[in-house]
């Protein structure tokens, strides 16, 4: 510790921030949950085989869905040329191969590699949520009648 003046406009700024968060929090909670309902609602009636990495307790801001026969980095480039940007692996081992977090889960090779990232924040909407499934599903199928061939 040393004497000094404070940061009082980084104090205030950030007590602000904090204030705002929290303010909303139930709010971007719930949208978040709804979206994620939305998603895997989606999901489960369409015909792929995946295999949901997430439990019905996690986080509503990420769903970790795995594609067994697929390469999520394929997967993801796919989407991406539709305007879809997913993320896959774990976030907090982004720069690191392979999916440790899955790993210690004990999942299998072939659903580690298929395993997207699936994430949903205060602006994600129930709209968005329905194209980006929709699309996600459709991407999904052409892989696996790509691959086929």
């Amino acid at each position: 510790l040393r004497s000094g003046t404070e940061n009082l406009i980084g104090i205030k700024s950030l007590s602000d921030a904090v204030d705002f968060a929290v303010s909303e929090f139930e709010e971007n909670y719930k949208n978040a949950l709804n979206c994620k309902l939305k998603f895997l609602e989606i999901l489960q009636s369409s015909d792929l085989d995946y295999v949901l990495n997430s439990r019905d307790d996690n986080s509503p801001y990420i769903v970790s869905v795995s594609f067994p026969s697929c390469r999520a980095e394929t997967l993801l480039n796919m989407l991406d040329d539709e305007g879809v940007y997913v993320g896959n692996g774990s976030a907090c081992s982004s720069k690191n191969s392979g999916n440790r977090i899955l790993e210690n889960m004990g999942l299998n090779k072939t659903i580690i590699e298929g395993n997207l990232r699936i994430s949903f924040c205060k602006d994600s909407d129930i709209d968005s949520t329905e194209k980006m499934a929709k699309i996600l599903c459709a991407t999904v199928k052409k892989y696996k009648e790509n691959v086929k061939k």
